[in-house]
């Protein structure tokens, strides 16, 4: 499956909040959520542009997932091939993981809250004292989102959440 998101760097979500609730999207989760990466000991994943990810939703889900790249990129848009299935046992996934060879790389904890509206997925992430809104969706339908909402493409945040609390941690 393809993945075509946009992060939006904001200072709060109560504006975003009103207009999801006046257009009609549902909360469908929020909560805490835990993500692990995983690659080898000479991150052969990582320098192919592979995310080999264990997320855990609480009390909502266990995702095991691999990013790859697309064949075609876009200045605008985090565009990537996506795979993705539902595990039950985070410890158990966690332990098969390490039995194939493959080492924790990096890990995070966000507090999300995800909403539905139409075919769009909008995620509001909170990391650290950081606040991103996140539109997954077609192109145009991202385009329109952002503009309902009121983003501008300055607030654009292309690193992903790793890349951006290791630059944290660096000030």
């Amino acid at each position: 499956m393809r993945e075509i998101e946009v992060k939006f760097k904001v200072n709060d979500f109560s504006r975003i909040r009103a207009a999801l609730r006046k257009l009609g999207a549902s909360l469908i989760w929020k909560g805490m959520e835990e993500n692990i990466f995983f690659d080898t000991k000479s991150r052969n994943l990582y320098k192919k542009g592979i995310l080999f990810r264990l997320r855990q939703w609480n009390n909502h889900g266990v995702l095991l997932t691999v990013k790859t790249p697309p064949k075609k990129k876009s200045n605008h848009y985090k565009i990537k091939n996506e795979y993705e299935i539902e595990v039950h046992d985070f410890d158990a996934a966690r332990h098969m993981i390490h039995a194939l060879g493959f080492a924790e790389d990096s890990s995070y904890k966000k507090f999300r809250e995800h909403w539905k509206i139409k075919n769009a997925f909008v995620e509001l992430d909170s990391v650290g004292n950081m606040k991103f809104i996140e539109i997954e969706a077609s192109q145009n339908d991202i385009t329109r989102l952002a503009r309902v909402f009121g983003l501008s493409w300055k607030q654009v945040e292309r690193r992903g959440y790793i890349k951006i609390l290791k630059d944290m941690r660096k000030r």
